[in-house]
């Protein structure tokens, strides 16, 4: 579910085999939990967030759907944890219920809490996060574009080790400069 050059590397054989049969159908979907979890991983861990809003309100909904099972909560912070997606979690849950009050029980909330990056990278993702999320075509200026990309920048620099990220963001600027011209 994320570039198997970034940092985290959950395993796609375990979401696969955890998958849940569609009634009817010889179609799988991906069980509740792991429904969760890829939604976080894609907004929070593999993307720049550029359509942050939708992304909450899409984890939102899985969230109050999935969460009326009371062992819902103790499976999906497992089962993060065993999927090495803790911190995208952690971003999901904690924005989705800071923006759109999704209910969260104060357990769940408490642990994923503990899943926070240090004060400085803390601080500096709600900022950022704040700016993108709340701003919309009307909203321009230096600080939600210069937001908008740094969260660009983290999502590559999440999404390939330096090695590959340099000669990736090299070429990326030539091919925009001769399109410019």
């Amino acid at each position: 579910i994320l570039p198997p050059t970034g940092r985290l590397r959950p395993d796609a054989r375990k979401l696969l085999a955890a998958s849940v049969s569609v009634d009817g159908t010889s179609f799988r979907v991906l069980a509740p939990t792991d429904m969760v979890l890829h939604s976080a991983a894609h907004a929070f861990q593999d993307g720049d967030l550029s359509h942050g809003l939708r992304d909450l309100v899409d984890i939102d909904d899985l969230v109050r759907h999935f969460g009326q099972n009371g062992a819902f909560w103790d499976k999906i912070v497992s089962r993060a944890e065993e999927m090495n997606l803790s911190r995208p979690l952690h971003y999901a849950l904690r924005y989705a219920n800071f923006y759109l009050h999704t209910p969260i029980p104060r357990r769940a909330l408490d642990l994923v809490r503990s899943w926070r990056p240090t004060w400085p990278a803390s601080a500096l993702m709600d900022a950022v996060i704040d700016r993108v999320i709340t701003a919309g075509p009307w909203r321009k200026g230096l600080g939600v574009e210069a937001s908008r990309q740094l969260l660009y920048i983290r999502s590559h620099w999440l999404r390939m080790p330096p090695y590959l990220l340099i000669p990736h963001l090299v070429r990326k600027g030539y091919m925009r400069r001769q399109a410019s011209k």
